[in-house]
């Protein structure tokens, strides 16, 4: 009905350039909805003047988006959204209230806990491992320890975690996609060494090896890997890992993550960089397997992780318009990104993904929170902003799973829009003029998205 009344005023104001243009605007728009979205508008009839407002007030919103603005907040914000910041920290308080600022300079109210307050805390726990890895090859034991540069870590928080002459398996292989495990192979409970790729992120291969039910899996680096991008994960062996309290009482079984070197691999397991890459020469004391990219090392392997926690809380920054409420059970339309977002350890290009996710974030805000215009359904934006060691087997961001068991009203996934700008372009650099139209247009389709799943709108 929305749309055909927007058809009759395209064809009685033809004559009108302006009014034309802003209605074909929004019956483009219109066409970008599913057919439930369409029918839950159907039951209101508008008049030609609420639509005339209505088509008038989206082309205003749209005019605020532009490849430069994009550019410039997103330049702006980068020395503000720097993204190695620790929840319960000053940086992250600091962070926080900042965030809170620009969302009251958009117009938006507070959405948190409280009915005054901007937040949400997200009950965690701290935690930190430290570990030690022992082989022993023709007769030589080796052993490395986390303050030697090892990367050891695991997913949940155990208080200790041993594996004792565990089977290991070594998988040679360079595909880009993860390699199909013959069903006569289990890789349950065992060690599992594979290289670490360009192709694949490092939660990619976690991911992998946690469905396959292994108990650790080590990437190994390749030399030219090591100096050119030193790893994320040795990194964050000097910081805490975070996981929900909540989930910490029934830990899964964990997964040990660990990133060496190819000088440690050869070192721990005797095994070489060409040995790992598909090369046909496999190495000594290896038993072929079914598949000829998977071999066992006949290694005597210990492993011991110990953890280390502390309570502490995480903080979701939430803003708010509020609908009318026209149809009660309408469920809220969400805008969602985060501000912790780190790229394998390149922190420059990771404050520049915060930065460019916010900008498009708030840029939506500016639009949808026009005074004098009330949505029918409340319309959220949801900043979360916490580092996890889950996210590397492929989880998603703890503090928004955390949002969503708060707001079990949130149920129609349709209705949520993450805002990742990262993996909208590649590669993300501000000279990239063609990068900043594209990201434009993505901004003003979710705008348009937005501002036609809230109404009808409320002129007043």
């Amino acid at each position: 009905m929305r749309k055909t009344r927007l058809m009759h005023l395209l064809k009685r104001s033809y004559k009108t350039p302006g009014i034309v243009l802003m209605s074909l605007l929004l019956l483009g728009a219109c066409n970008t909805l599913n057919p439930k979205h369409k029918s839950e508008i159907s039951g209101s009839v508008l008049s030609d003047k609420a639509l005339e407002l209505e088509t008038q007030s989206l082309a205003k919103a749209l005019s605020m988006v532009s490849p430069l603005s994009l550019r410039v907040e997103s330049d702006r914000y980068q020395t503000e959204l720097f993204a190695d910041i620790t929840p319960s920290s000053a940086e992250d308080e600091r962070r926080a209230r900042w965030i809170e600022s620009q969302f009251h300079l958009a117009g938006l109210l507070p959405g948190g806990d409280a009915p005054s307050s901007w937040r949400q805390n997200v009950p965690l726990i701290s935690y930190h491992s430290e570990g030690m890895l022992s082989t022993t090859v023709k007769g030589s034991t080796k052993t490395l320890h986390t303050e030697q540069g090892i990367a050891l870590w695991s997913t949940t928080p155990l208080k200790e975690i041993r594996l004792d002459r565990t089977e290991v398996f070594m998988i040679s292989s360079t595909d880009s996609v993860m390699p199909s495990i013959d069903r006569n192979t289990d890789l349950r409970g065992k060690v599992v060494l594979m290289k670490k790729t360009n192709k694949q992120s490092d939660s990619e291969q976690f991911s992998w090896a946690a469905h396959q039910g292994a108990a650790a899996l080590f990437l190994i680096e390749a030399p030219e890997q090591t100096v050119a991008t030193p790893p994320l994960q040795i990194a964050q062996t000097k910081y805490d890992h975070f996981t929900l309290r909540s989930a910490f009482g029934n830990p899964d079984k964990p997964l040990v993550m660990g990133l060496i070197n190819s000088k440690q691999a050869l070192m721990l397991f005797g095994i070489a960089d060409k040995d790992i890459s598909g090369s046909n020469s496999l190495p000594p004391n290896h038993k072929p397997n079914q598949s000829q990219f998977i071999s066992v090392l006949k290694i005597p392997i210990h492993l011991i992780i110990k953890n280390s926690w502390k309570e502490c809380v995480g903080t979701n920054v939430i803003g708010r318009i509020h609908g009318s409420h026209q149809y009660p059970n309408e469920e809220a339309l969400v805008f969602h990104t985060s501000s912790a977002y780190l790229d394998h350890g390149a922190l420059p290009e990771s404050s520049w993904t915060n930065a460019s996710n916010f900008a498009a974030l708030i840029s939506i805000a500016h639009g949808l929170s026009k005074p004098g215009e009330t949505p029918s359904k409340d319309i959220i934006f949801v900043i979360t902003g916490m580092r996890n060691a889950s996210s590397a087997i492929g989880e998603d961001d703890l503090a928004w799973k955390w949002w969503q068991l708060q707001t079990s009203k949130l149920q129609n996934e349709k209705r949520i829009f993450h805002l990742d700008m990262q993996t909208l372009f590649n590669p993300h650099r501000l000279d990239n003029e063609g990068a900043w139209i594209k990201a434009s247009e993505h901004i003003k389709q979710l705008l348009e998205q937005g501002y036609l799943i809230a109404g009808p709108w409320a002129h007043h």
